[in-house]
């Protein structure tokens, strides 16, 4: 089921990108997926992992992350914490529609997964000149969680590995990337 939501417009929305580059960022961002893996299986410190974890929790600053798409449409992670809990929602959005459609969501009625394979392969690659995030290992780990492919192929094993690699995790990534393969936060 496909449900629309606005954003509040009173909420602390801030650009989200420059957390990207930070160490520990995709251990925190992908926590719910690799459950038994430890940070430095991402090459990330314990430490700084929890520091991003800090700030995506922070109540006071809800961090919004874009992936820019063809034909004007968006998807927007979107970070929100309240005085109990976080939940990350993936929008698809475009300048157009009066009304954002929520792909997934991990707050308590756990939307989605919105995405399968094939349809989140053909989404790594930015279109030129678009502002948010382009890069497309960044892409795929910020979209991991809205997968949803009871059994992907190796392709997708081999593309995660890269990404991992690519944001810093040792050579050595396979099993990492095959069990975030088989998470799935966002659905039921």
């Amino acid at each position: 089921m496909v449900m629309a939501r606005h954003w509040c417009s009173s909420a602390p929305v801030v650009d989200g990108q420059s957390l990207l580059d930070e160490p520990g960022f995709w251990p925190a961002h992908v926590a719910d997926l690799s459950e038994g893996f430890a940070p430095e299986a991402f090459g990330s410190d314990p430490g700084d992992a929890d520091a991003v974890l800090e700030k995506l929790h922070d109540p006071s600053v809800w961090p919004v992350f874009t992936v820019p798409l063809s034909g004007g449409f968006t998807i927007v992670v979107h970070y929100n914490s309240g005085e109990e809990f976080t939940t990350t929602d993936y929008f698809l959005t475009h300048p157009d529609w009066n009304q954002d459609l929520v792909l997934a969501s991990d707050d308590q009625d756990r939307i989605g997964p919105g995405l399968c394979w094939p349809e989140l392969a053909v989404l790594l690659e930015a279109p030129p000149g678009a502002a948010g995030v382009a890069d497309p290992h960044a892409r795929l780990l910020l979209l991991l969680p809205v997968l949803g492919d009871a059994a992907v192929p190796e392709e997708a094993v081999a593309a995660l590995v890269e990404a991992l690699i690519a944001q810093g995790a040792p050579e050595a990534s396979e099993a990492l990337a095959r069990h975030l393969l088989q998470g799935q936060p966002c659905g039921v």
